[in-house]
């Protein structure tokens, strides 16, 4: 078996390093907006999260 390189390894890794800062600062944002703008304190604007909600119920389904 052919040994990888570490830029084979670094590349491999990084195709999804996009969608991850994408993500991140998208919720990033929200916390911000959620805190700030709306005034809900930090525990409640963390349990407004939908999306991680949705990845609850919609990521164990789509795994089946």
């Amino acid at each position: 078996m052919k040994q990888k390189t570490k830029w084979q390894f670094f590349t491999f890794s990084g195709g999804n390093l996009p969608n991850t800062l994408a993500y991140q600062v998208l919720g990033n944002r929200v916390q911000f907006y959620y805190i700030d703008v709306l005034g809900l304190s930090p525990p409640a604007a963390r349990s407004v999260d939908v999306y991680g909600i949705w990845n609850m119920i919609n990521d164990p389904l789509m795994g089946q």
